[in-house]
């Protein structure tokens, strides 16, 4: 884990964590890189080994150092950024679920995820349920839900 540094203050994370300063061509503030495609050296065309940076939207040297300042920032191993809050909320979602799942959620929920669980999540076997808070923490028993139960 890369979090383990002598960097203790969240200030000095957030200025120096994670900085190449010879990578960056000596500039003090890291480049932003706003390109899309990354040259992928001779050898590895067709020797399937691991490189970093290929294409901007899958990986990019800009969105993996802030990835790695809130994963220190965080204490923790690693941290995932989205180009949308419902992006974030999806992949979390779907992340967590599988065929055969019931979703329960707030009847007052963003109303974009509200219309995801109801409308989309279902064409995956996944059933919701949405009610209203005072009610809300009695559903999973009423359901029989015993476990992945998320506020």
């Amino acid at each position: 884990m890369e979090n383990k540094t002598r960097f203790q203050e969240d200030t000095e994370i957030l200025t120096h964590f994670g900085e190449n300063y010879a990578d960056q061509l000596g500039a003090v503030i890291p480049p932003i890189y706003m390109t899309s495609l990354h040259v992928v050296p001779k050898e590895n065309l067709y020797n399937p080994q691991p490189v970093p940076f290929i294409y901007g939207r899958v990986s990019n040297p800009t969105t993996d150092l802030f990835e790695r300042k809130i994963a220190a920032l965080e204490r923790a191993e690693k941290a995932l950024s989205f180009a949308s809050g419902m992006a974030a909320i999806s992949s979390c979602i779907l992340a967590n679920v599988q065929q055969g799942d019931h979703i329960i959620a707030l009847d007052f929920s963003y109303s974009p995820t509200r219309e995801f669980i109801k409308n989309d999540l279902p064409k995956f076997g996944i059933e919701n349920t949405f009610d209203q808070v005072r009610k809300f923490l009695t559903l999973p028993m009423q359901y029989g839900l015993t476990q992945n139960f998320f506020i």
